[in-house]
């Protein structure tokens, strides 16, 4: 019997990862860009961190406030520089993703994160 995961915390990482530069693309305005920069390196940390600890499956090695610095820096993009990218429906898409990568966490942790 094979165990389907409903979440994979990893590949939606590596996916904003990708998402991430997709949207500093989309942007003629330095400041969201170095925001964007910021979500980049907490990403990235994040993954190096469950890399070198793949092991712990059942208790999952997450930053927690380096998480909490991301869903900040999500509601700046949202709030302060929503009107620098263009098309804005890619930054509505990649807000909906961290959402929901958030809510995972929190499931996963039961922390709070948003």
């Amino acid at each position: 019997m094979q165990i389907t995961k409903l979440y994979d915390e990893v590949s939606l990482m590596q996916n904003l990862k990708v998402s991430t530069f997709t949207l500093i693309h989309h942007t003629q305005n330095i400041q969201p860009i170095k925001k964007l920069i910021e979500v980049h390196d907490i990403i990235d940390l994040n993954l190096a961190v469950q890399q070198q600890f793949q092991d712990y499956k059942d208790a999952p090695i997450w930053d927690i406030p380096a998480l909490k610095d991301l869903n900040h820096i999500r509601c700046e993009l949202m709030v302060y520089y929503h009107t620098e990218f263009h098309p804005f429906s890619l930054l509505m898409t990649y807000n909906k993703d961290l959402l929901v990568l958030f809510n995972i966490m929190a499931l996963r942790t039961n922390k709070s994160i948003i």
